[in-house]
């Protein structure tokens, strides 16, 4: 399990490196709750490329590269 400056530290690399949207939730009984991010806008739908049991990272990109972010998971 990563701690969340493991995961705030993935978010900017994974918006470094490939220009998406990708943000980091945390998952509060059977809610969700928008911890941080980077990127801009809601053009795309949201993939979950990372869960564990207390946070959820997504990102907003083609199928075709959140499956190249997942890989580099």
């Amino acid at each position: 399990m990563y701690t969340f400056d493991d995961l705030k530290n993935k978010i900017d690399y994974i918006y470094d490196t490939f220009s998406v949207k990708a943000y980091l939730t945390e998952k509060i009984k059977k809610r969700v709750s928008y911890i941080y991010g980077k990127g801009d806008g809601f053009n795309l739908s949201p993939t979950k490329v990372y869960e564990d049991e207390k946070y959820i990272v997504f990102v907003e990109a083609s199928e075709e590269l959140c499956k190249t972010i997942m890989n580099e998971w």
